[in-house]
């Protein structure tokens, strides 16, 4: 076989080969680099495997061309079919050149060899213009934003499924916002393709750019971003990016979804300087009003949406209304958590604090499956013991005036066997009449988390079946719907499932009879913007970090009497600090956390009727003492924030006057 025919049968061989292997192998690859990742798309490997194909096809047609000078192996010849191959991207390829170099083939072979090369020389130019159509659409899509400059613009630093759950909500709230995702490629794989769709269904902006290059410079302009990528170092990455760049602007909100202690402390070490000095100058400047002053001041969030979850869910009056007496005729609460995940740990904690109520005993009890054999996956006591130790150290230490819960854990239970069903029931289905059985059957609050919807869902219709068998609930006669004890909640994030679980009547069996089963934690439930921001809870919040110097300020107005001078002076003073506590506010999650879990607190006791002044007041040292427990705290002579010590950890009794006064804010 002639040379000139041989080299033309390895490279129309080799060809398709490469295409494959660059064009498939390559994207395989980036999918599990986070380097290529970040810098290459389908798209590009895609055309990397064209131009490769071409000029391995077009290696023998230049060969053809410098055959007597280089013998087929020229470098003249190489160079030729990279630079021809680059052509025919531009629109300026041609297949005479091919046509003549293969008219010695066999005929069939050539038609194949000319066929192939044709494709390939039609999809060059295709990916040339895809490639100018995506830079003008990001082009334009940047500019359109610019020229809207009086619109809100909130960005968002990916497209994912969490990212356009927010997206619509925010949407829905401001019909007229600019909406962008950050970080798109068109070229990506289907997943992506049906996001851009639901974005454009949305009227928002894709880009290409990373969100730290679209950072806006004007300070009039409100801007909010949320740092919502699967990549938490990265998130943390651009938000500090973000703060830092924003540092000198006002009306600016950014939100870092994480729920990690690490990463809270890096966002409150940001340098706060810039817009502490801005912030002042302004308000000496323009002696501005405290709601406007609040909305310029910058918000850099840390959003945890399990605990807000848990604290939307716990914080509300219908826990109230799952007190019961038990066989001694004392009020108790008594909370059974299946599962302690992450989500179990949170609604924990937010038991623990919110639970504290006046004459109600709280009891928590945990099912873990894990039971502490593998180093790996530390039970809930452990976990417990490390994360709040203060908690297990004070459990069934009934003290007057001081917090009170009782906890109990039990490991190495699997919530779909038969050594569950053991703790409340005997195998004929009589109730359990030892400690753990009393105990449980008092059960009047279920949470299951145990990481999988179906599994979550189950195991509520399950206890929902075991508490039947415990207690003649009399379903089937009317009784009105939702008022069934134990409220047991199911942790379910799809969408489609948790809508069908809230219906009205939400899941019944054949008789229709419902089972009472409520879904939380579905995607637009824990990804909706009064979720992410729930600026109406922490303006109320505000109100409780700041009413001991409203009392001090009140009092000295009062012992300055007419004197107007006096009067000015105290008020200009207070201004000044008020501004000064609100950016401490907004600055340190302490400070918004422990103010919102008091007004939480406060607005679900001032709904009970017959609660004292006395009562209320002991019931926030109750609620305080827990809560700075469940974040770790532990009592100690001295206060010491980074220690996580505190000397006010003590019973209400024990209390001085001061303190007190200022729980009660007046």
């Amino acid at each position: 076989m002639p040379d000139s025919i041989r080299i033309f049968i390895v490279c129309a061989i080799l060809s398709p080969l490469v295409f494959l292997a660059v064009a498939l192998g390559l994207n395989i690859w980036r999918k599990r680099s986070g380097f290529l990742g970040k810098y290459l798309s389908g798209f590009y490997c895609f055309a990397a495997g064209v131009f490769l194909a071409l000029t391995i096809i077009l290696f023998p047609v230049s060969c053809q061309s410098y055959a007597e000078e280089f013998n087929f192996w020229g470098i003249r010849a190489l160079f030729l079919s990279v630079h021809t191959a680059m052509r025919c991207f531009i629109l300026d390829g041609e297949l005479d050149m091919m046509n003549a170099a293969t008219a010695h083939l066999p005929g069939a072979f050539r038609l194949w060899y000319t066929f192939y090369g044709a494709v390939l020389y039609v999809l060059a130019p295709v990916m040339t213009v895809g490639f100018i159509l995506s830079f003008f659409r990001n082009f334009t899509a940047k500019m359109r934003i610019a020229w809207q400059s009086r619109k809100p613009v909130f960005y968002f630093s990916e497209l994912n499924k969490t990212a356009l759950a927010l997206a619509e909500d925010v949407r829905k709230k401001n019909p007229d916002a600019l909406i962008v995702f950050a970080d798109v490629y068109p070229e990506d794989g289907e997943d992506s393709y049906e996001m851009r769709k639901e974005a454009e269904r949305i009227h928002a902006f894709c880009v290409r750019d990373d969100i730290e290059d679209l950072i806006s410079r004007k300070n009039d302009r409100q801007v909010e971003y949320f740092l919502i990528d699967e990549d938490r170092s990265e998130n943390m990455s651009q938000a500090v990016a973000i703060a830092e760049a924003s540092m000198n602007l006002f009306n600016k909100k950014i939100f870092v979804f994480s729920d990690s202690e690490e990463d809270e402390g890096i966002l409150e070490s940001v340098d706060w300087t810039p817009q502490i000095e801005l912030a002042r100058r302004e308000a000496e400047r323009t002696k501005l009003g405290e709601v406007e002053f609040n909305k310029q001041i910058l918000k850099l969030r840390q959003v945890n949406v399990r605990k807000q979850l848990a604290w939307s869910v716990v914080a509300g009056k219908e826990l109230f209304e799952c007190v019961r007496e038990d066989e001694k005729g004392e009020r108790v609460l008594s909370a059974l958590i299946i599962g302690f995940g992450k989500y179990g740990m949170e609604f924990f904690r937010t038991l623990l604090w919110f639970g504290q109520m006046a004459g109600c005993r709280l009891e928590i009890n945990i099912v873990d499956l894990c039971d502490g054999s593998d180093p790996a996956r530390p039970d809930a006591e452990s976990l417990i013991s490390w994360t709040m130790p203060g908690v297990l150290l004070h459990n069934d230490e009934r003290v007057p005036g001081e917090d009170f819960y009782s906890v109990r854990i039990f490991t190495g239970i699997n919530a779909g066997s038969g050594d569950f069903r053991k703790m409340f029931l005997n195998a004929d289905g009589t109730p359990k009449d030892d400690e753990t059985g009393r105990r449980l059957r008092r059960t009047t609050w279920i949470l299951t988390c145990m990481g999988d919807d179906n599994a979550n869902i189950g195991q509520a219709i399950s206890m929902r079946r075991i508490f039947d068998q415990l207690y003649d609930v009399n379903t089937a006669s009317g009784k009105p719907e939702g008022n069934e004890l134990p409220r047991i909640f199911a942790i379910v994030m799809d969408d489609e499932k948790a809508a069908k679980l809230n219906e009205e009547k939400g899941l019944i069996n054949y008789k229709e009879i419902p089972y009472h089963i409520r879904a939380i934690g579905n995607l637009s439930e824990r990804y909706s913007y009064d979720a992410v921001y729930p600026k109406q809870t922490e303006d109320d919040a505000f109100r409780y970090h700041v009413e001991w110097d409203e009392a001090e300020r009140e009092k000295q107005l009062r012992d300055a009497g007419d004197d107007a001078e006096k009067r000015a002076a105290i008020e200009a003073a207070f201004d000044r600090q008020r501004r000064e506590n609100y950016i401490k506010y907004e600055r340190f999650s302490y400070f918004r956390d422990s103010s919102i879990a008091k007004s939480l607190h406060k607005n679900a006791v001032h709904a009970v009727p017959g609660i004292s002044e006395e009562q209320e007041l002991e019931l926030e040292q109750m609620r305080w003492n827990a809560y700075m427990r469940t974040n770790g705290y532990l009592h100690g002579d001295r206060s010491d924030s980074r220690a996580r010590l505190h000397r006010e950890l003590r019973r209400f009794e024990a209390m001085d006057e001061e303190q007190i006064t200022k729980n009660a804010g007046h």
